[in-house]
């Protein structure tokens, strides 16, 4: 028997698991979401794989080549070749959703490539007493909201390029129907309970 595993959905869910046990957890839910962040850009990298393939075929048969080179290096490189391909123009990059994959990627190459660094702590006196703050990038993008909104901003990126791909029929054939769906391979017919397509907005 043979099938496909779909791995940038068994990123994505992964992803929006721990997503909720950080709401849970009272202690540390930064680091949960640290994780979770981690696992988004791995999922919005095997969905850029995952659509490649499909619609570039040929640049993702040279993809070690094609895209370790300037204009189209790396995630956001691969990101900018199938927006300009599927929708016709170029992608806005001086604000959201662009800007925050672009700190995603940012934030996951240090961690991905990590090294000491040096930071800045600052004292302050509350009621409480005294709490420090500290410009620790490993936290940097681990808050609710602004984890919420890296993740609404890959969703809807993979969202665009989805609904572009959709329209031809060739492609259409080979894609579900939304970018992160429910169905984790086509070998096996078990889906968490908790794994449901999320609704078109």
């Amino acid at each position: 028997m043979s099938g496909k595993a779909y791995t940038h959905n068994q990123l994505w869910w992964t992803a929006d698991h721990l997503f909720d046990l950080a709401q849970d957890d009272e202690e540390a839910p930064d680091l949960a979401r640290v994780g979770a962040l981690l696992l988004t850009h791995a999922a919005f990298e095997a969905y850029l794989n995952h659509l490649g393939e499909i619609v570039a075929s040929e640049a993702w048969l040279h993809e070690r080549e094609f895209f370790t080179r300037v204009p189209h290096r790396g995630t956001l490189g691969k990101l900018r070749y199938l927006w300009d391909m599927l929708l016709g123009c170029a992608l806005a990059r001086g604000r959201r959703p662009y800007q925050s994959v672009r700190q995603l990627d940012r934030w996951r190459h240090k961690i991905a490539h990590g090294r000491t660094v040096d930071m800045k702590v600052a004292f302050k006196r509350t009621r409480d007493g005294i709490r420090t703050q500290d410009d620790n990038f490993f936290l940097s993008l681990a808050g609710s909201g602004k984890s919420q909104h890296v993740r609404d901003d890959v969703l809807s990126l993979c969202r665009s390029l989805h609904g572009a791909a959709l329209t031809n029929p060739e492609h259409a054939d080979h894609l579900q129907p939304v970018p992160f769906s429910a169905t984790l391979s086509h070998a096996s017919d078990w889906v968490p309970a908790r794994c449901k397509p999320e609704p078109e907005r």
